[in-house]
């Protein structure tokens, strides 16, 4: 329920650009993926954070996303999105991530961010490439209800405004702290995947 009121809410927002932007996204030949985006997240339940510091330095920072690019068979974007091309950009979300300190990074409260907290980001994104952008924004990896929220967006990255944004809410799971938070990326890769479809369908 909740997401599809996140898209509806999408929808109102982005007016009559909106269909014709998700068209422009399923006939793209490539997508430009900048991986999962750690800037504005937080980490809910200290008892499942023990770490901050291992948490921010080890994955944030590193691990989770150099994973998701390495691993091509399992993180493949492509075929996600029927099988587009894909041009990486670890390096720049590597380096994006590299902000994010351990300050305030654990929490035990609910927290939310905004579409225009969205917005905000993706303005943020310098890359001077012509294209669809298409980044994972972390709200939170919520450890006391077992469940990660997570913001898909679809962006020009040639004027940073966004074509479409909506956020999953999703389980986990996984062996250990990298492949239990992972499982959430994964899972947001496959409702995309479902999604995908519908606006494929819908637009050819």
């Amino acid at each position: 329920m909740k997401n599809l009121l996140l898209a509806i809410i999408t929808l109102l927002i982005s007016g009559s650009g909106f269909s014709k932007g998700l068209k422009d996204v399923v006939n793209a030949n490539e997508i430009h993926w900048f991986g999962v985006d750690f800037t504005n997240a937080k980490m809910i339940g200290s008892t499942g954070f023990t770490h901050p510091d291992i948490i921010c330095d080890r994955y944030i920072k590193e691990k989770w996303n150099t994973y998701v690019f390495n691993e091509k068979d399992k993180y493949d974007i492509g075929k996600f999105l029927k099988g587009k091309e894909v041009i990486p950009y670890l390096d720049f979300i590597l380096e994006r991530n590299s902000v994010v300190s351990t300050d305030n990074l654990i929490i035990n409260k609910d927290y939310q961010i905004e579409h225009s907290d969205i917005r905000k980001t993706i303005r943020e994104y310098n890359t001077q490439e012509r294209g669809i952008g298409l980044v994972f924004i972390v709200e939170s990896f919520n450890k006391l209800e077992e469940k990660a929220n997570i913001w898909v967006t679809f962006f020009d990255t040639a004027t940073n405004e966004i074509i479409y944004t909506q956020e999953y809410e999703v389980k986990p799971g996984g062996f250990g702290v990298l492949n239990y938070w992972l499982g959430g990326v994964y899972n947001t890769c496959k409702e995309l995947r479902k999604d995908f479809r519908k606006w494929n369908r819908d637009f050819n």
